[in-house]
């Protein structure tokens, strides 16, 4: 399956260093008309009404091969602290009878990484401030409103190499 071009250097690089993305049988989105069924694939990505340009930003994709375990999930990259590497990927599901609702990638520490870290240190240490959230869709939605300093734990609780992480970057 190839990865599409979604606009930017930013989808570029996705499409480039997104081969374990293509290997579930997912891949970025196009235009919102071919999602909207021109080539026979429905509009979903995480299908809580997140803007376009968001769902872009972040490198959401989707999962449409029925093989994949990640099949109906929103495909969410995970980045190393630097945002050079995606060191994961987390599959949202985006109906709400399939369960788990959140399926990571085989071998992933959610422990060990901080969702959207790479964007959001430099702004936090200029405002001396960190939004810490749970989840992805909750740093999403602080970018929509123009929040560019915060970053998800993958739960409720934070560990201690992502609090260390956290208080030693200033």
């Amino acid at each position: 399956i190839p990865c599409r071009r979604i606009g930017g250097l930013r989808a570029l690089r996705s499409c480039e260093v997104g081969a374990r993305t293509r290997r579930h049988g997912c891949w970025p989105q196009q235009a919102s008309a071919q999602r909207s069924g021109q080539r026979g694939q429905p509009e979903r990505r995480d299908g809580r009404g997140f803007k376009e340009e968001t769902l872009n930003e972040f490198m959401v994709s989707d999962c449409y091969e029925k093989d994949s375990s990640m099949y109906n999930r929103a495909i969410i990259p995970i980045h190393d602290y630097s945002g050079e590497k995606i060191v994961s990927h987390i599959g949202r599901s985006v109906k709400d009878f399939i369960n788990p609702k959140f399926l990571f990638s085989k071998g992933f520490n959610k422990s060990r990484y901080i969702y959207n870290y790479h964007r959001a240190i430099d702004i936090g240490k200029e405002k001396s401030c960190l939004f810490i959230t749970e989840g992805q869709g909750d740093v999403w939605r602080l970018f929509e409103a123009g929040v560019m300093n915060s970053v998800s734990i993958f739960g409720k609780s934070i560990s201690r190499i992502q609090r260390e992480k956290i208080v030693n970057s200033g």
